[in-house]
């Protein structure tokens, strides 16, 4: 028979945090059971991003990964978070509702 595919959920939550002229917009995720070192492709969809929409990286040996996205809007971000490992993608979709709040946490 053929080889099973690993099973693994993708968890992840996202913050913002306000600096001189610009925003951004930070978000964390990991795998369970960890998948260190899988390929990770985060993408934002909404609001005003300043740079680039989508971020390539790699899961760390722990299975947690972070991406961050400058902005120059208050409104709603949708990160899509695709991690890839064992020939499987799965996806985990994060919302981030930036207001004129300091935001929960440094994203630098």
């Amino acid at each position: 028979p053929p080889p099973v595919t690993p099973t693994f959920t993708v968890t992840g939550s996202g913050w913002w945090q306000h600096f001189n002229g610009y925003s951004a917009i930070c978000v964390a995720f990991s795998t369970n059971p960890a998948e260190p070192n899988a390929s990770v492709e985060v993408t934002v969809a909404g609001g005003s991003v300043t740079g680039g929409r989508s971020e390539t990286t790699r899961l760390d040996s722990t299975g947690r990964g972070e991406a961050r996205f400058e902005i120059d809007q208050f409104g709603s971000y949708t990160i899509t978070v695709a991690v890839t490992a064992g020939g499987k993608t799965v996806t985990q979709t994060i919302v981030v509702d930036v207001t004129s709040s300091p935001g929960s946490a440094p994203c630098g």
